[in-house]
């Protein structure tokens, strides 16, 4: 699903009414027919009602379509109330027409006083949702009164939250919020996800991004610049490929992975298992030779090879290469002299796709031009520390701009860039960029990374390119810790619960294909 700003999208719903013969009404009914059915999906008290902050342009009027149907659709919802915060005579004729037809249902209608706020403020005690249908994407700077004490209102109220299209208060194309701006649970943001909703600094007050399809023709979507994409279930479905009744582990390709030292043990061996539920044919883990038999006591299905760079030096590794059809390389390797060789002498020697990660990243730190002159394509999925030390920049100039410093990473050191974090951004050298849907924070956990490593280097083994094995591994990997929370809780996540739930994630993808 293609990422757009502001002004795309508003071009896009003009396009839509004039060219697609699709009236503003209707694009508004469906806009609020979809908040609605977000709505349905929250788990709220839905008998202690719910208050809809109304403001007088189209994303009030959503608010307002939103109120008819959960109005007439009864399942336990409490009162409906809406809150306005303008005249009915400065409605869009939109909204206003929808307003007039809500009005016949003789719904609770409150007007928001902003010098007499305590009505509304006892309003929201205890209310099941609050909608917050305020401002859309045109709004920018701060928002004026009472459009300020209402979004006040609402933070103050601390109950349940449903942001139309954005979180009033934020700019939709940057996701830079105004002192005053509406933190919601979830954003139900319509037609196409806007590039302001999964910037870092929006997370907080975004929180769940769902979107609402409004039937903008393909057509006119198609005509938007590429290299910005969300990447969703439907395009993890479209990667995933089938497989042959007659196929064999060979068909799935041999991962040989290189990680593991001295108090670091588990990380090679998550990676491997990570691997081995993510489909792959064979993997062969090679670890150094004093750490082999806690490993080796640890794998089944993975074949542990004992292996010495400090002596033997990295060409011990060439009679497993052959063998292989990709590698992963990196987590719990350690950063010593050892580790610096193995590294320079796989991109130097290595023309077979593979994933470095951790301790493998951190010794290229010193001189990350070895990532352009790599023989085979190569994916790096460092965290913003890592990529700070990449790029000789900060974590804090990072996480200021995740798209521009993985594009322009990517770019210079023609590897796939895997930004890890909340809304996990892979990016190509040609500059496109992929955003991840999936994922949770229970998923900010030791161990976490390492089983992502496994999974990408699983599909590199598949023989996906490095920018579809990345994408749909993130994807995947989110996807599995989401299912993991569901039955566990974020607090309890690790990440054995990940590898765990990888078969389960692969099933219901399968399923819903």
């Amino acid at each position: 699903m293609k990422i757009v700003t502001a002004e795309q999208m508003r071009e896009l719903d003009r396009r839509t009414i004039q060219e697609g013969h699709v009236s503003g009404l209707e694009l508004m009914e469906r806009a609020g027919i979809g908040v609605f059915s977000v709505a349905q999906t929250m788990t709220v008290a839905r008998e202690h009602g719910v208050a809809l902050f109304v403001g007088k342009g189209n994303n009030g009027g959503d608010a307002i379509v939103a109120a008819e149907h959960l109005y007439k659709a009864g399942r336990g919802w409490g009162p409906i109330t809406l809150v306005l915060t303008s005249a009915p005579e400065e409605f869009s004729s939109d909204a206003l027409y929808y307003l007039k037809k809500l009005t016949q249902l003789r719904p609770r209608i409150v007007h928001l006083d902003p010098n007499h706020k305590e009505p509304v403020a006892e309003l929201l005690v205890g209310c099941g949702l609050i909608v917050d249908g305020l401002l859309g994407t045109g709004a920018r700077g701060e928002p004026l009164s009472p459009v300020r004490e209402a979004i006040e209102l609402i933070n103050a109220a601390k109950r349940p939250t449903l942001a139309i299209d954005i979180p009033s208060g934020m700019d939709a194309n940057t996701g830079q919020t105004a002192t005053a701006c509406v933190r919601a649970d979830v954003t139900a943001t319509i037609g196409l996800p806007k590039c302001g909703l999964l910037q870092q600094v929006a997370l907080d007050n975004v929180g769940r991004l769902a979107i609402v399809d409004i039937g903008i023709p393909s057509k006119f979507t198609a005509v938007l610049p590429p290299g910005r994409d969300y990447f969703m279930l439907e395009d993890a479905r479209t990667l995933l490929p089938s497989r042959r009744p007659s196929a064999h582990k060979g068909d799935f390709g041999h991962l040989l992975m290189v990680a593991g030292s001295e108090g670091y043990t588990g990380a090679a061996v998550l990676c491997s298992q990570a691997a081995m539920r993510s489909g792959v044919g064979l993997v062969t883990l090679a670890v150094p030779r004093a750490v082999w038999p806690i490993v080796a006591s640890q794998c089944c299905e993975v074949m542990p090879r004992p292996f010495d760079p400090a002596e033997a030096g990295p060409e011990a590794l060439a009679p497993m290469l052959e063998k292989c059809d990709a590698l992963a390389i990196g987590p719990g390797l350690g950063q010593s002299k050892a580790t610096e060789s193995v590294v320079h002498w796989l991109l130097q020697n290595c023309a077979k796709p593979m994933v470095i990660d951790a301790d493998a990243l951190n010794v290229l730190a010193n001189n990350p031009a070895r990532l352009r002159n790599a023989r085979g394509p190569v994916v790096i999925t460092p965290h913003p520390g890592e990529m700070g030390r990449l790029t000789g920049t900060s974590t804090g100039e990072v996480q200021s701009d995740r798209w521009g410093c993985a594009t322009g990473f990517a770019a210079e050191s023609k590897a796939v860039v895997v930004l890890k974090g909340s809304r996990t951004v892979v990016a190509n050298p040609a500059g496109d960029i992929s955003v991840n849907s999936t994922g949770n924070p229970g998923m900010a956990s030791g161990g976490v990374g390492d089983v992502l490593t496994g999974v990408i280097g699983a599909l590199l083994a598949q023989n996906f390119s490095a920018f579809d094995a990345a994408r749909l591994s993130v994807w995947m990997h989110g996807f599995a810790g989401d299912i993991a929370t569901q039955e566990i809780g974020e607090e309890a996540l690790i990440a054995s619960d990940v590898i765990s739930h990888l078969g389960a994630a692969f099933r219901r993808l399968r399923q819903l294909s």
